[in-house]
């Protein structure tokens, strides 16, 4: 996806409106006649609200709750846009293991929907639950280790597993960049394993 931003506004009440504009130009390279043929197009827009619960120095809980809406192309049981909007409500909570150890814990329930082949829309419910890893290698450097379990990851379809590596890089106290390798450890059947690198930067204005 090039690119993929978001924008995080402060709010009062410990509360950060989350805004992602339809602006990730996504590209997949597949073949001709299978599930996933080539395609290339826009992903959906969303918004959300995230409120911080609690924020002391033995951990940090939030709720989150996030919308996407049908802005993207091509919709379809092959695109990008299944055409129907998502609600996401998730809880996480982060604490520290040590002085360089951290670890966070979130749970998402997802009302999401899938394209079908008839044209139509499915509605399905999913859970997906994460954990996270964080070390501090240095006053500057993270690194990162995610699983997430996604279940199910479509309607009838089977559980999703994504694990995730990153690095991420504090260039200055405004300035952040990330290098994330991520790989779907738990492919469905039918498809192979496949893997992405990404890099990010996270700016405060």
């Amino acid at each position: 996806m090039y690119p993929e931003p978001t924008l995080i506004v402060g709010l009062p009440s410990n509360t950060e409106l989350l805004v992602a504009p339809s602006l990730s130009y996504s590209l997949r390279i597949g073949s001709n006649g299978s599930a996933l043929p080539p395609v290339s197009g826009l992903q959906d827009s969303g918004i959300g609200l995230q409120r911080m619960l609690t924020d002391s120095p033995w951990a940090q809980q939030s709720v989150e709750l996030f919308a996407t809406f049908p802005t993207g192309y091509p919709a379809g049981p092959t695109g990008y846009s299944a055409g129907a909007p998502t609600y996401q409500l998730s809880y996480s909570i982060a604490v520290p293991l040590n002085a360089r150890l951290g670890a966070s814990l979130s749970a998402a329930l997802l009302v999401a929907s899938a394209g079908a082949p008839s044209n139509s829309v499915q509605r399905y419910l999913a859970f997906v639950p994460s954990a996270n890893l964080s070390f501090g290698a240095s006053p500057a450097m993270t690194l990162l280790a995610e699983d997430q379990i996604g279940f199910p990851s479509a309607p009838h379809g089977p559980t999703a597993n994504r694990v995730l590596f990153g690095i991420q890089q504090a260039l200055s106290p405004n300035v952040v960049v990330d290098v994330d390798y991520e790989t779907n450890a738990l492919p469905p059947p039918g498809f192979n394993q496949h893997t992405t690198f990404e890099a990010g930067v996270t700016l405060r204005l």
